[in-house]
This record gives C-alpha cells, structure tokens and sequence, in this order.
C-alpha cells in the first residue's frame, strides 16, 4: 500500500523527488493534500 500512495504522490505533484537521493519533498499542495485526505497534523508533514 505504501508504494502505492508514493506513486500517487508523484504523480499527483504531492512530493517531488530529492536532488541525487531517494529522499522526497512535500510540495504545499501535497501537504495540504495530506491534511485534507489523511487527517494529519502540521507536526506530522514536517521533518527536523
């Protein structure tokens, strides 16, 4: 399932790939998306 909502993401424009990693970055329309559809927190969407 988690492959699946990574696909979708991306093609969605909710995250964009990571310069030369696997890391990804959340866009602001894929953060509000998150919210909206998964019910998660600002704590949640953010890394640090």
């Amino acid at each position: 399932m988690a492959v699946h909502l990574f696909h979708r993401a991306l093609e969605a424009s909710w995250l964009v790939p990571g310069d030369g990693s696997r890391v990804g970055r959340l866009t602001e329309q894929g953060r509000d998306a998150f919210r909206r559809h998964l019910g998660l927190a600002d704590e949640a969407l953010t890394t640090g």
